[in-house]
C-alpha cells in the first residue's frame, strides 16, 4: 500500500476501515504475509489509526525514497502532490 486518503467530510463514519479491509483481504487472498505503511512524523491520526487496526511501529527499518521525476513528489514530508 503506498497512499491512502479519506476526505476530511468522510473521516470517522469507516470509509478508512473498509478500504483497509478490502485490501487487507487482497493481500491475504494473493499470498501476502504482511502489510506495511508508511506515516508522516506528526500525523497523529493517522498513526493511532493505523494503530487501533493492530499495526506497529517498527525501528528496524528505514524508509527510502527516489524522486523519478524531478519536482513530480514533495520532498517535505507533506505526501500531497
Amino acid at each position: 500500500m503506498y497512499h491512502l486518503a479519506v476526505d476530511a467530510d468522510w473521516r470517522r463514519h469507516g470509509v478508512g476501515d473498509a478500504l483497509m479491509d478490502e485490501l487487507e483481504r487482497r493481500f491475504v487472498a494473493k499470498g501476502a504475509l504482511k502489510c506495511k505503511c508508511q506515516v508522516v512524523v506528526g500525523n497523529e491520526a493517522s498513526a493511532a489509526f493505523f494503530a487501533r487496526r493492530g499495526y506497529e511501529a517498527e525501528d528496524f527499518c528505514l524508509p527510502y525514497g527516489k524522486e523519478l521525476v524531478p519536482g513530480g513528489a514533495p520532498n517535505d514530508g507533506s505526501c500531497q502532490g
